[in-house]
């Protein structure tokens, strides 16, 4: 038996504010990160939420994966991504879940 004690869900927005509407991100920069995920050997399913923020809501994917022990790989990985897919994404902040607490943290 193997116990994958790890929970990480990275979160990514579906869309980004631009003056008084939303803009959908293009699917094929979300289809970057779950290549880079795959090709070290993660598994992860991918689910869409409603999301509420600042007073307007949009939807929210969500990438859940588990991993053994401390192996925080992903998380390396999708703020890496974050970075170099922003110009895309247009966020000021990335977020992501590790074992039940939700981390924020400002792009800089």
């Amino acid at each position: 038996m193997i116990k994958l004690n790890n929970k990480i869900i990275l979160h990514i927005p579906e869309c980004f504010h631009n003056e008084n509407k939303l803009i959908p991100v293009p699917n094929y920069v979300f289809y970057g990160l779950y290549n880079e995920l795959q090709s070290s050997n993660y598994d992860f399913y991918v689910t869409s939420v409603q999301t509420y923020y600042k007073g307007r809501g949009y939807t929210t994917r969500l990438i859940t994966l588990y991993t053994l022990n401390d192996d925080k790989k992903p998380i390396i990985i999708f703020k890496d991504w974050f970075q170099s897919n922003n110009d895309e994404l247009r966020q000021e902040s990335l977020a992501y879940e590790y074992n039940n607490t939700l981390i924020i943290e400002d792009i800089k």
